[in-house]
């Protein structure tokens, strides 16, 4: 079982993504999961490339659901798809994760959502929450 916050685990995942083929070994890999705390050890190089790979279909498949549900909301709120949407989202994951912003681009085109946007800003939480705060 893996304890660890859901922040340090896409760190992690960015870590693993962002090693080239010269850095991917079980060394550096292991030294990641001492670095997050997670009591894995791998063995062999091969079992790095696969983590990294399953770190990689990890990020597509939680990009592509992304951007499912911002074409839905877009499609919910202007169902003829006439103007310009921009969809806000927090740029520390969105820009920081290799591979993520370009798949959630990709996803959007797919679904017919050209002129769906999204624009990364640092801390939208705690801008949202602002917004909501002082809207109470």
């Amino acid at each position: 079982m893996i304890n660890q916050s859901r922040n340090s685990l896409a760190s992690l995942v960015s870590e693993v993504l962002s090693l080239d083929k010269t850095d991917l070994t079980q060394h550096t890999l292991n030294i990641l999961f001492d670095k997050y705390h997670l009591n894995i050890a791998l063995n062999a190089d091969e079992d790095a490339k696969k983590i990294q790979e399953l770190c990689r279909i990890i990020i597509t498949r939680s990009a592509r659901i992304a951007a499912a549900f911002m074409a839905g909301a877009v499609r919910y709120l202007d169902p003829e798809m006439d103007t310009n949407h921009v969809i806000a989202v927090d740029g520390s994951v969105y820009t920081r994760t290799p591979g993520l912003k370009e798949t959630v681009h990709a996803a959007l085109q797919e679904l017919g959502s050209t002129n769906v946007s999204v624009m990364e800003i640092e801390d939208s939480t705690g801008i949202g929450a602002a917004i909501a705060a002082t809207l109470n």
